[in-house]
């Protein structure tokens, strides 16, 4: 499935349980843009694509796709999401990971839509996480 305003190939998943617990009404399947990080859900999909193997970015396996969701959400809406993105942000440095430099990163990659937005974000993002 290819992204309708980035035209690339988004990345599809099985919806991660900890974005069902978060978000109940999620479907099974999640795809994901690598690079405006949009995202579309279904009940199928033609084929996985990992995350990983699209975006180096993002860590790779499930934690990728959770962030990757993070990241949509925060971009869509940090007002309409703001329970969302903070328990999803919660959960992934609970796993041990620290979202502030993959933010970073992506703030400065050359392969994502969400340059300037992403910026502004992680510092509102940081100001209601700690």
């Amino acid at each position: 499935m290819k992204c309708f305003e980035c035209h690339v190939e988004m990345s599809s998943y099985s919806t991660p349980g900890v974005v069902r617990h978060i978000k109940r009404e999620f479907k099974e399947y999640v795809s994901v843009c690598p690079r405006c990080f949009k995202m579309v859900q279904s009940d199928t999909v033609d084929g996985i694509i990992k995350l990983d193997e699209i975006d180096e970015e993002l860590p790779k396996g499930e934690i990728g796709i959770i962030m990757a969701i993070g990241i949509g959400w925060l971009m869509e809406s940090l007002v309409l999401n703001k329970n969302e993105v903070v328990a999803i942000f919660e959960h992934i440095i609970d796993e041990g990971r620290d979202p502030w430099i993959v933010l970073e990163k992506l703030s400065r990659s050359s392969t994502t839509n969400v340059k300037k937005n992403i910026n502004k974000a992680r510092v509102q993002l940081e100001q209601l996480i700690k």
